[in-house]
């Protein structure tokens, strides 16, 4: 909270907003918080299930590498849950509203997490924030095709990603049985010893792949929760990056864009697509001629509708139409490689502008999730440990969930979607209790919980979102 304190001490917020913000930004960290019950603890449940590391040692590391993984995992997926919501009609709104709308999606999330976790359920912190915004946004404001579009790619990798981690578990695990003849790696952890050194490698490196990949995947998330926060509060300060905004070096990018149309064949194929261009990159270049040079001013002195109308355009309007051309059928045969390099470098720096997070809200987020982890993860750590098989979690299985989740979770990373590392880490888990013993190797009253979970939890967290944002719109607006 020091971080926030201090970073925007400066911007002459009133006393009655700048304590809203302050408690919503604590919801998220206690949002965070309960994320690391839940999500970090499934990256350490084999690990301490195993007595590969001790508990503190285990969620020690993991929390490490989970600050590590939101450091160097980019931004993709931060950015990808501000497209899961009417971002643009969200900053040009009252504020009355911007409240109802956060508070809206803040409690149902945290609501749902806290009572699955209290009764040992790996529920799906993403499926639950996921739920919460589109539910709130629906009412907010008209639903987007971005945001359809976003949400389809969602919901489908939510769906796709436990069940290739369930099959891909439950293959490599039989592929091991029948090539690595090692007797102990088969067996369950003993009450009291610890594996022997080369498998508590395999276990603690497994346990490392996950918390990374679940820091630059869900630890992403917060970041991106946070700056819905951030955006909805102070919309002027947060629609353009202070520290990287250059209105002259953009002005430059649009005389190169320019060079490029002025090439093109004024009656062929793209004719449409450039005069598209041509016509955003006149209104890009009048808004930059009045932004002024400092951006990051007090909010009582901030041209709001100025830069707001900015952002729209450097985030919107001209990369859209940029993405356009260049998927015309024709662009290869209009435009060579250097001239579709220009564009496409142009739309990437207009993007740079407007997709960014502070690095203070990096650092925020993820301490939250490793204190989280390090006081919740034990309810967690007993159902994939114990109650997902019949028969004890072996070392071979629990290095073989972790090789499939991590490896899930890089991927989804990698096409900047959010997923759920709950469901990934028990399907895979599930998918070794099939290998290891059939469908009569597993506890059905545990899966049966599970699923309940994933399948309530999205109609759940949507409707409740909703439901609140409307009560909350009558005190606020």
């Amino acid at each position: 909270m020091f971080l926030l304190l201090s970073s925007l001490g400066g911007l002459n917020l009133t006393t009655g907003v700048f304590i809203l913000l302050v408690i919503c930004v604590f919801a998220v960290c206690f949002f965070e918080f309960i994320n690391g019950f839940h999500d970090t603890a499934n990256a350490v449940a084999t690990v301490i299930y195993t007595k590969s590391l001790t508990p503190t040692r285990a969620v020690v590391l993991s929390g490490v590498l989970n600050f590590l993984g939101v450091i160097f995992g980019g931004l993709g997926v931060a950015m990808g849950i501000l497209k899961l919501i009417p971002l643009t009609e969200l900053m040009y709104a009252p504020l009355g509203e911007n409240i109802a709308f956060l508070l809206a999606v803040l409690i149902s999330a945290i609501l749902w997490n806290l009572g699955t976790w209290y009764f040992g359920i790996p529920a799906s912190s993403s499926h639950t924030l996921i739920g919460a915004l589109i539910g709130a946004s629906m009412v907010f404001a008209e639903v987007s095709h971005e945001q359809l579009q976003k949400v389809y790619e969602v919901f489908m990798f939510l769906l796709i990603t436990p069940v290739f981690g369930f099959f891909v578990a439950w293959f490599l695990l039989i592929i091991m049985r029948y090539t690595i003849k090692s007797k102990t790696l088969y067996e369950a952890a003993e009450d009291k010893e610890a594996p022997p050194l080369g498998i508590r490698l395999l276990t603690i490196f497994g346990s490392m792949g996950i918390s990374y990949t679940h820091g630059s995947n869900d630890g992403q998330k917060g970041v991106g929760l946070l700056m819905v926060v951030l955006i909805a509060f102070l919309p002027t300060y947060f629609a353009l990056n202070p520290d990287t905004f250059d209105a002259i070096k953009a002005e430059a990018t649009l005389v190169k864009m320019e060079r490029v149309l002025k090439a093109t064949e004024s009656e062929g194929p793209l004719k449409d697509n450039v005069a598209k261009l041509n016509k955003e990159i006149v209104v890009t270049r009048t808004l930059l001629a009045e932004i002024p040079e400092n951006i990051k001013l007090p909010v009582d002195q901030q041209p709001k509708n100025l830069i707001l109308d900015t952002r729209k355009q450097l985030r919107n309007q001209l990369p859209t139409e940029i993405k356009k051309a260049l998927a015309h059928p024709d662009a290869k045969k209009v435009w060579n490689d250097d001239q579709r390099s220009v564009l496409k470098s142009a739309s990437k720096e207009m993007l740079s502008y407007t997709d960014f997070a502070p690095t203070w809200t990096i650092i925020l987020i993820s301490l939250c999730l490793g204190i989280g982890t390090m006081i919740g993860w034990k309810r967690v750590v007993q159902t994939i440990g114990e109650k997902i098989g019949k028969t004890a979690l072996d070392y071979s299985q629990g290095f073989v969930s972790q090789v499939v989740s991590a490896g899930t979770i890089f991927a989804s990373t990698y096409f900047k979607l959010p997923v759920s590392t709950t469901h990934i880490v028990s399907s895979s888990i599930m998918g070794t209790m099939f290998a290891k013993g059939g469908k009569g190797n597993v506890q059905k009253k545990t899966i049966r919980n599970i699923l309940m979970a994933w399948i309530l939890t999205l109609p759940v967290s949507i409707g409740l979102s909703a439901g609140l944002y409307v009560l909350l719109r009558l005190i606020f607006v």
